[in-house]
């Protein structure tokens, strides 16, 4: 059983196993992950889901983008109807591309690094504090030397608690 803990910044109010103090909200979160610039709030219990759907969708639009941009100019190149545009809208669409290919390798970074800190039952917190991840396909002579992590209940059940218990709300953003 975990020990009794109370937060220090938040008038000594019992604090759970799991929760930490945010200095930016200056709250405690439950099972909180990190403060989020992005959406301006703590990324936690209620939304963490949510967040990994922001980050996921994000990418998912970015290659959208990338791939409609690139058929586009590729036909009009190939039509020779690519000089027919304005020089502004070229310049405008080239730079929103070179923009975004980074900007989306980096938002699907952040996806695949919660969906791996899903599949391990940890947050960004804890995985920053010494939790060593495990891998799906690790070979079992370097798992031992890894730290245990005491929330870790098997990739199957911490992707269920993850994403909630019911494999049709899987992509419905809702609290598990």
């Amino acid at each position: 059983m975990d020990k009794f803990e109370m937060c220090k910044k938040c008038e000594n109010r019992w604090k759970p196993t799991r929760t930490h103090h945010c200095s930016s909200c200056n709250e405690c979160i439950m099972r909180m992950d990190h403060h989020c610039p992005w959406i301006c709030n703590c990324v936690g219990y209620r939304n963490h889901k949510s967040f990994f759907y922001f980050c996921f969708y994000l990418t998912i639009g970015a290659s959208v983008y990338v791939y409609n941009f690139s058929v586009y100019f590729y036909q009009a190149y190939q039509d020779e109807t690519l000089f027919d545009f304005s020089w502004i809208f070229v310049t405008f669409c080239t730079i929103c591309t070179l923009i975004i290919i980074p900007a989306g390798g980096w938002v699907l970074s952040l996806a695949l690094y919660h969906f791996m800190l899903a599949l391990n039952n940890l947050t960004t917190l804890e995985g920053m504090g010494g939790v060593k991840f495990k891998y799906p396909f690790e070979p079992e002579s370097t798992r031992a030397k890894r730290e245990y992590n005491k929330y870790d209940k098997g990739l199957l059940v911490n992707f269920c608690e993850f994403m909630g218990n019911t494999p049709f709300l899987f992509w419905y953003p809702t609290v598990p």
